[in-house]
């Protein structure tokens, strides 16, 4: 659900919430009632808040974006990691040019912020960067195909910012491994490379242990055993 605005929706206000408290409740009540989880797309610190406290099941951006820049409360990061709910994170930061394409509601708000769009990458890294350390099981994502710098195919930009961010080459591959497939209700059968699961398997053109950057050369493809790049 759309627990906040979007950053490319022209007329939205991603700052507050979409939904009452009794609503958000009542949506995932609901939905847990017929078995299916719930996933929280929150940009602003009152939407990941009021998400948290009716009881998703996993969060997407979990920006905690306030009018006065970013702000992750420690009570926060704890119930985050006690959870552990996975946060979709869609990993990275939109570059200056991409920035300047946003909506004007977007930039007002920076400015109010008195952030600028050179400043944005440092404050993303910082965030996530804080989750990490505080135990939040981070999802490797991109927002694939929402902007032409969110391309798809540049997945493998989202894992390295996690390094960026100072996650070992190891844990960045199994936020968009094993962890995604977990976080995804598939982690029985996907995720890893182990008997009995489905051999989908990713073949690049290095050691990523020691350089992840080799993630985007991608010499081969299969699904389910059988080659499809």
């Amino acid at each position: 659900m759309m627990a906040s605005g979007g950053m490319n929706t022209p007329g939205t206000d991603v700052m507050r919430t979409q939904f009452t408290d009794d609503e958000m409740r009542f949506l995932v009540d609901a939905a847990h009632r017929h078995g299916l989880p719930v996933t929280a797309h929150a940009h602003g610190l009152p939407a990941v808040q009021q998400a948290v406290a009716a009881g998703v099941d996993a969060l997407e951006h979990c920006g905690c974006l306030t009018e006065t820049g970013v702000v992750v409360p420690d009570d926060l990061l704890v119930t985050l990691a006690e959870r552990r709910l996975p946060v979709g994170a869609a990993l990275g930061a939109p570059s200056a040019e991409a920035l300047a394409r946003m909506p004007k509601a977007l930039h007002d708000a920076m400015a109010r912020a008195g952030i600028t769009p050179e400043m944005v990458r440092g404050i993303r890294l910082d965030t996530v960067r804080r989750m990490r350390e505080g135990g939040v099981q981070l999802v490797a994502g991109r927002d694939s195909g929402i902007a032409p710098q969110l391309a798809h195919g540049s997945m493998h930009e989202g894992v390295e910012f996690l390094v960026d961010a100072g996650a070992s080459e190891a844990e960045a591959l199994i936020s968009a491994t094993s962890r995604a497939a977990g976080a995804c209700g598939v982690g029985q059968t996907k995720g890893s490379l182990r008997p009995g699961f489905d051999a989908d398997v990713l073949v690049v053109d290095g050691d990523l242990s020691s350089d992840i950057g080799r993630l985007g050369e991608v010499r081969a493809v299969f699904l389910a055993g059988h080659r499809v790049h």
